[in-house]
This record gives C-alpha cells, sequence and structure tokens, in this order.
C-alpha cells in the first residue's frame, strides 16, 4: 500500500456544481424521513437463494424485532465475490427503491442492510470507460458504500470518486470538539457538514452488510453469535478501553495526529481510551473500539478479546477483500473482528492505497460514544466511503440513553374493536425529554403526536385478527435516540377467526418439510406467510399444509397466516426454532 495520504484528485466538473443533479436524483431514491434510527427504519434484503442469507437473517430478525414490512426477499444468483455496476443498479438498487415506496415505506427508511450472499464488491468501470484514473481511485465500490451513495451510482457520476462524497461526515480539526447528529434520510447535506433544507444538497442512505460468508468471511453460526452480542451491548455504557495503535508504516501514519484529540473526547465522554505503539495489541481483554494500522494483526494469537458492541477499523489494503488468499503473508480481514465477538468493523475492497479520506477518522469512537448507532458513527466519520464495506450490526447502540416508552390505552394481546386511543409517555435520565412519538401498525409509520399528545386507532379499518402496534418515542437531542412499546393485539370487528398451529414433531434438525394446521371458520384460500413471503397455502382454509424448510433457513422462524377472499383475517403469529 504506498502512502498516498496527501493525493489530490481533479475531476473535469467540481463536485459542487453537481450538487443541482445529484439533488434531483435523491429526491427521487431518497425517503423523506420522520424518524430513524431503530428496527422500523431498517430494509432488510435477503437472498432466498442462500441457506446462509435466510439464517442469518431470521436470528437478526428475532433479536431487533425487525417488522414484516421492513424484509425483502431479493434473489442473487450471481458470484459472491463481485458484480458489475448495471446489474448492480437492475436488480439491487432500482428493485429496492421500487418497493420501499410501493409498500408505503418512504416515510421511516434511513437503512438499507443486507443479510449475506450478495456480492461484496462492485465493478464501476463500465460506467467510465473514457475515464482514466490513478491507482488511488480504481473504479470499484464496496457493495455498502454503492448503496450508501445510491444517488451517484444511480445517475453514473464519476464525483463518487472524490476524496469528498460524504457530506454526511465533517473533518475532525485537532483542536476542535467532534459535532455528533442523527442520520435520517429525509436530511440532505451540503459541502462542510452542513445539514440543508428539502431542495439543497444531498441525501444518503446508511447502509451494511450482516456478515460475509464467501472466502475468508464468517460461518452463518459465527454471524448469528457476534448479531446477538451487538444487540445485548445496547445501553449497557461498557467498561471497556477503546484503543489506537501505532506505527511507522503508511497504513498507520495517515491518522496519528487525530489520535490525542479523540483520546481527550472520549474522556470527557466517560469513556477510557489509550494510545499503544507497535503492531497490534496483545493480551488486552476489553477492546471496545480499536483503530489501527498494519498488514497482519494476528488476531487469533494476540490473547485479546472483544467486549460485546465493539467497533474496529485496521487501515490495510485487504481488509474488505474476502476473496483475498488465505495463505501467509496475507492481510487481516475484518473477520477476524468479528469471529472474536466484535459488532461491527469496515474494511476496503480493493487497494485503496493509504488515503485518509478513505478510512474511519478516529472520531469514529467519539461519535459512538456519544449514542450514535454504529452506522451513523461510521458513517459520520469517513469522507469517501465508496470502497468501505460496512459489517456487522447498523442498530448497534452501546452507549445510548434510550427512553423507556410506556402506553396507556391497550396492552399486549389485548381484545381491541372500533376505535381505540393511546395516550403515550416516556421515562428519561434527568435532564432529558421526548421530542416526538410515532405509531405504527405492522410496521408501518401511521402517525406521530408531541409528549402530552395522544394517538386515535380506528381498528375497523384493519383486518380482524392480529396486529402489532408500536409506539416510538425520540429524544429531542441531535443524536435522537429511541426508545419503543411493542405490543400485540387482537382486532375483532366481525364474527369470523382464523388460526395457525405447527407440529412441533416435524421441526428438527434436517427436516424436509415442516407440518402446520391452519383452522377458518369461512371457507376460502388461506396462505401461510414467513416475514410477509408466501411459504404454503391452502385453498379451503381448513387443513393441514407442508412448507417446504429449506424455504425458510434455520434459526428462529415465524408464521402468520392469511385468508384471501371476500372476509380477510389473520391468525396470530406463531414462533419456533429450526436448528
Amino acid at each position: 500500500m504506498p502512502d498516498r495520504s496527501h493525493c489530490i484528485f481533479v475531476i473535469d466538473r467540481s463536485l459542487s456544481c453537481t450538487l443541482c443533479f445529484l439533488l434531483f436524483i435523491s429526491n427521487c431514491l431518497a425517503p423523506t424521513c420522520l424518524a430513524g434510527g431503530g428496527p422500523e427504519n431498517v430494509f432488510l434484503l435477503i437472498n432466498p437463494t442462500s441457506q446462509d442469507s435466510l439464517t442469518v437473517a431470521n436470528h437478526y430478525i428475532d433479536l431487533r424485532k425487525i417488522p414484516t414490512s421492513n424484509v425483502f426477499y431479493l434473489s442473487y444468483y450471481g458470484g459472491k465475490s463481485r458484480m458489475e455496476s448495471d446489474k448492480f443498479r437492475e436488480k439491487i438498487l432500482r428493485p429496492t427503491i421500487k418497493e420501499i415506496n410501493g409498500r408505503k415505506l418512504g416515510d421511516q427508511i434511513d437503512y438499507v442492510v443486507y443479510s449475506c450472499d450478495y456480492p461484496f464488491r462492485v465493478r464501476l468501470g463500465q460506467d467510465f470507460p473514457e475515464l482514466k484514473l490513478s491507482n488511488s481511485f480504481k473504479p470499484v465500490a464496496s457493495l455498502t458504500g454503492a448503496t450508501y451513495l445510491m444517488s451517484f451510482v444511480n445517475s453514473n457520476r464519476k464525483e463518487i470518486f472524490s476524496p469528498v462524497t460524504n457530506f454526511y461526515s465533517v473533518s475532525d480539526p485537532k483542536n476542535k470538539l467532534t459535532i455528533s447528529r442523527a442520520f435520517r434520510a429525509q436530511h440532505h447535506w451540503a459541502m462542510g457538514g452542513k445539514r440543508v433544507a428539502k431542495g439543497r444538497g444531498i441525501g444518503y442512505m446508511l447502509s451494511a452488510i450482516l456478515g460475509v460468508t464467501f472466502g475468508r468471511g464468517n460461518s452463518s453460526k459465527e454471524i448469528a453469535n457476534y448479531l446477538r452480542r451487538a444487540k445485548e451491548a445496547d445501553g449497557t455504557k461498557p467498561k471497556g478501553t477503546v484503543y489506537f495503535v501505532k506505527n511507522d508504516t503508511p497504513r498507520s501514519t495517515p491518522r496519528h495526529d487525530r489520535f490525542p484529540a479523540a483520546v481527550r473526547e472520549l474522556s470527557l465522554a466517560g469513556v477510557n481510551a489509550e494510545i499503544h505503539e507497535g503492531v497490534f495489541l496483545q493480551n488486552k481483554g476489553d477492546i471496545i473500539g480499536l483503530t489501527c494500522g498494519h498488514q497482519q494483526l494476528g488476531v487469533a494469537q494476540s490473547g485479546c478479546r472483544f467486549s460485546p458492541g465493539a467497533l474496529c477499523d485496521n487501515l490495510t489494503s485487504a481488509g474488505g477483500q474476502f476473496d483475498f488468499p488465505k495463505k501467509p503473508p496475507g492481510q487481516t480481514c475484518v473477520s477476524e473482528f468479528l469471529r472474536h465477538g466484535a459488532a461491527g468493523a469496515c474494511g476496503t475492497v480493493v487497494e485503496p492505497t493509504a488515503m485518509a479520506q478513505k478510512f474511519p477518522m478516529p472520531s469514529m469512537h467519539v461519535h459512538y460514544a456519544k449514542g450514535c448507532s454504529l452506522a451513523e458513527s461510521f458513517y459520520q466519520s469517513v469522507l469517501s466511503p465508496y470502497q468501505q464495506l460496512l459489517v456487522g450490526d447498523p442498530l448497534c447502540q452501546p452507549w445510548a440513553d434510550s427512553p423507556v416508552i410506556e402506553v396507556q390505552g391497550v396492552t399486549d394481546n389485548d381484545r381491541i374493536r372500533d376505535t381505540v386511543t393511546l395516550t403515550p409517555t416516556a421515562k428519561m435520565k434527568a435532564g432529558k425529554k421526548v421530542g416526538l412519538f410515532e405509531l405504527y401498525v405492522d410496521g408501518v409509520l401511521n402517525e406521530n403526536c408531541k409528549p402530552g399528545g395522544e394517538f386515535s386507532l380506528d381498528s375497523t379499518t384493519l383486518v380482524d385478527g392480529y396486529h402489532e402496534l408500536r409506539v416510538v418515542g425520540t429524544d429531542d437531542t441531535p443524536i435522537e435516540i429511541q426508545g419503543r412499546w411493542i405490543a400485540n393485539v387482537f382486532v375483532k370487528n366481525g364474527t369470523e377467526a382464523l388460526q395457525l398451529s405447527v407440529d412441533i414433531s416435524s421441526v428438527r434438525p434436517n427436516a424436509e418439510q415442516i407440518t402446520v394446521n391452519v383452522a377458518a371458520t369461512i371457507k376460502g384460500l388461506v396462505v401461510v406467510k414467513h416475514n410477509g413471503r408466501e411459504v404454503g397455502r391452502h385453498p379451503k382454509g381448513t387443513g393441514e399444509i407442508q412448507i417446504v424448510a429449506k424455504k425458510l433457513g434455520k434459526g428462529p422462524i415465524t408464521l402468520s397466516a392469511h385468508s384471501i377472499g371476500k372476509v380477510k383475517l389473520r391468525s396470530k403469529p406463531v414462533r419456533f426454532e429450526i436448528p
């Protein structure tokens, strides 16, 4: 990796001259969002042709309570290493945006998250055959970088290769405090990290991939384990240490001058931080954050342990190259941090050269310690993220002080009819308060109210049967930390009903089929759905259904039955686990 930390990239049109054009594109793609930072704001893509993708998604949906409305099964049949830009646009990006808008989720999605078994690398060279790029700006992007910068990719803008394309990120001068802000897809950003009104600036979409199973990646079991640890870390304010490791190689020197300021700010936030000399750490059992730079770290041999919620970054060329040769000397892959318990890690998918703009600034850990999510912390700290692959749980928030939401008027498993009134309240630490409450019905944003207000839900607009209600409260700080109340309710305005049960004896390792039974008070077609996708049906509404187990994947499964006809009904969801 040559030292090009001071390279200057010149393009034939300045980035500022393209803001109006990109604004038009981002208005078409980026939803208008009222709140973010939680499962209601994640749009999860699952590759149903992959058992690993199904299994990883099952665990994440169960852990994070991702609403069924926010789950999209998008088949991909190509290789796991790379795809061309036209295929990315036509097979992934545009179908995803179309699906978000078609489901009327445009007011709430901030994150596009991939399960696994989608290509981690997007080749953009075919879009710019006339453009001669220096070695520092190869026309290759990561899957998550191309998604975050979708405004550029969808409109074939070569400004994606600029050292500064991410206006959500602000450079952190050595002697100034880091400003941390929530990400919302409705927010547009201008040069200098200025948040501007709708109609100006550029919009983005946070993106991460939960794991990579290809090549040097992790197993689905390992991915499920670190996702569980990440969820368990939320709000725990871990007592670990953020380590900044320095040496005199080009992989380390571009970020040295910012280490002391990050240590000071972390100390002010009550988080221990230290600067160490060398290649890597030895026998440290409390790593909650890591910024380092070396070709081969020897993580497995170091005797180090990563605390739940740990966020790691190593500046090296092949950190995100999962198809890189495994044999020595090799380069440490982000999978090593995740394998040993980290919640998230990042790495470049092609030779980036040692340009500081392409890697997270040390302030990433400051944003994290202030309560930002893992994805917010990462993207606030990278000026040019197009080659960076973010892997792990984007929602992890170890230092968030989440409000505790309570709702009067409805309780879990209540039977409701006609119109019901929900009155939300929040409990928070002294000096903090909630600025907005939002009501979600079956995962879709319904309405919002200020503190002291209430929601009026007309249940006659809903199908009889079980529905999920969520009330999300967002605090009034710049970081906009959320808390949520979730309840299942049974709507009963008519006289008909539908039930679903699972034959647990059919749920066993390597089972080819899972047996379920449906029973309806009416005759007609009933379908069984897994995260909104049909996996079985019965033409008469009552009887046994055999579901192909491979359609579901392994891990925690939730099924529900739905009648399709003049009288529409929904059963109570049934949860079980496929080993």
